[in-house]
């Protein structure tokens, strides 16, 4: 089960292998979709978690302490074409997705509007060569949630086209 995005695709817990991509303890695993990926997290046969982090909270928030931590890693065919090439444009990017409940959500946004610098947020809707443009060029590339375990792939892909990182 590749995230609890394929939660639905679980016919089998037991014999189930879970990729625990993250939690957070702003979010409600008391009902609904979390609550079922705790049961599943709890029922199947092994866990693979993002990272240390995501494998602590895990235990504080689910009571599971098992499995195994495997590295997060970015597929960079779309990099390629501009290693060596970036730019330090005029933006900064953004590329983790939209977390409203994090204490620090509206930190970047904020910050951007008040320098007058323009902020861009993918949000897994860009075509990927606008996405690779968009990452190349920026001037500095932010992950600024209070918690976000691996930062978003877009940050292992900006770090190996060798742009400013910012992260909390």
């Amino acid at each position: 089960c590749g995230s609890i995005s394929q939660i639905h695709r679980v016919t089998r817990p037991e014999r189930t292998i879970a990729m625990n991509w993250d939690v957070y303890p702003w979010m409600d695993y008391s009902r609904g979709q979390w609550r079922d990926w705790g049961q599943l997290l709890n029922a199947c046969w092994d866990v693979y978690h993002a990272s240390t982090a995501v494998l602590k909270r895990t235990a504080e928030i689910y009571g599971v302490t098992r499995g195994a931590i495997v590295h997060t890693f970015a597929p960079l065919d779309g990099a390629k074409a501009y290693k060596g090439k970036a730019t330090h444009g005029q933006h900064v990017m953004m590329p983790v997705r939209h977390y409203p409940m994090d204490a620090c959500y509206a930190w970047l946004a904020t910050a951007c509007r008040e320098l007058g610098v323009t902020l861009v947020h993918p949000d897994h809707t860009m075509a990927d060569v606008e996405f690779w443009s968009a990452l190349a060029n920026a001037r500095v590339v932010v992950s600024h949630y209070a918690e976000a375990s691996t930062g978003g792939l877009g940050m292992f892909e900006a770090a190996w086209l060798g742009k400013r990182l910012l992260v909390s």
